[in-house]
């Protein structure tokens, strides 16, 4: 197939300052091949067994979900729930199926594979540790009807529905051969809008257009997914990674630090550019994490002296070139929930006062 002509696309990078909404182009052209870049090969792409980014960012195309974060108000939008329900108490929730939606095996998706789809992360045999702890919470699970199912939580917390949205929908008439499943470590069957093509180890992972894929034929998601092919590479050297988008052999990154932007951003020709794409989507987040069972760091004041010692938004200027948020805690500072919470400030005075206050004295 043709390729179409493209701007070449170096990255989607997260920074600080102002939040610009985009909407798809809907009179894009339809069809053509993106070559993506993840920066390395997934150990798997195991819906449930794998645990890198990389699968993730496959998953976004191969898999889908009961509903998906807006990409700039993270408002849960429908995708294969067409609406939802949850209880004045806040504990139930009921999710109402698409009745067109199907696996890309031909299989249509009820009830039962959205209940199988969360109880065979606690499959040991599945090894799913990093999953088990989102999903504690919901204890029982209720079918109502073919396309119409209940989850009932045993606590209330504001990301229930959030964990459930992103539960990846997947066939029970496959993954629940569990001895199979756990061999299927390279193939995909998902619901997404596109399907597994072919896997060459190494080289390149290839996703085609799901034609059964229900959103094709809903306004909502015009502009979204045009491409017919797309090629996952694995490219991680910054200086090939960025050659290789002159020579037009990529067209998107995913995985970029802020030296590899600032290097594309100055190094790209004619064919290329690098673009900052700002949007409020939770990010992740790096942190410095206290051992409390550690006698010298038992003591509040003692850790909260450590922190008034951390000159976040210097190391951000320095290390960042100033495109990073400066964290208050593990919910994105973009949130309506992180929306009063403030960042521990740089305060050597302070943390002088804290650590005269847990004991300590310059010997």
């Amino acid at each position: 197939m043709k390729k179409l002509n493209l701007v070449v696309l170096f990255l989607v990078m997260v920074i600080s300052g102002n939040v610009f909404a985009v909407k798809p182009n809907e009179k894009a052209p339809q069809g053509g091949v993106m070559n993506y870049n993840l920066g390395a090969e997934p150990e798997s792409i195991h819906p449930v067994m794998s645990t890198d980014q990389y699968e993730q960012w496959i998953s976004e195309y191969a898999h889908d979900f009961l509903c998906v974060p807006d990409m700039n108000t993270y408002k849960q939008t429908p995708r294969l729930a067409e609406k939802w329900e949850i209880s004045k108490d806040g504990l139930e929730f009921t999710f109402f199926l698409r009745k067109n939606a199907f696996f890309h095996n031909g299989n249509p998706i009820t009830s039962d594979d959205v209940k199988f789809s969360l109880e065979t992360i606690r499959e040991p045999k599945h090894e799913a540790l990093s999953l088990i702890p989102y999903f504690e919470t919901f204890k029982k699970i209720e079918i109502v009807d073919a396309h119409t199912i209940k989850f009932f939580a045993s606590e209330k917390y504001f990301k229930n529905l959030e964990v459930l949205c992103g539960l990846k929908v997947i066939p029970k008439s496959v993954y629940g051969n569990i001895e199979k499943s756990i061999k299927m470590q390279r193939e995909i069957i998902g619901a997404g809008p596109y399907k597994l093509e072919k896997y060459e180890k190494g080289q390149v992972i290839v996703l085609k257009k799901f034609d059964k894929w229900y959103g094709a034929a809903l306004p909502e998601f015009k502009g979204y997914f045009n491409f017919e092919t797309i090629n996952f590479r694995f490219t991680k050297e910054d200086a090939v990674t960025i050659e290789k988008f002159k020579k037009g052999d990529l067209d998107f990154n995913n995985d970029v630090t802020t030296d590899a932007y600032l290097k594309a951003e100055k190094s790209m020709d004619k064919n290329g550019k690098a673009f900052k794409v700002i949007t409020n989507k939770p990010k992740g987040y790096g942190y410095i994490g206290f051992n409390f069972r550690n006698e010298i760091l038992k003591e509040l004041s003692t850790r909260q002296a450590i922190a008034h010692l951390m000159n976040r938004a210097e190391m951000n200027k320095k290390f960042r070139n100033g495109m990073s948020d400066l964290a208050t805690g593990p919910v994105s500072v973009k949130s309506e929930q992180a929306a009063d919470v403030k960042a521990i400030e740089y305060n050597p005075k302070k943390a002088q006062e804290l650590l005269k206050k847990a004991g300590w004295a310059d010997s």
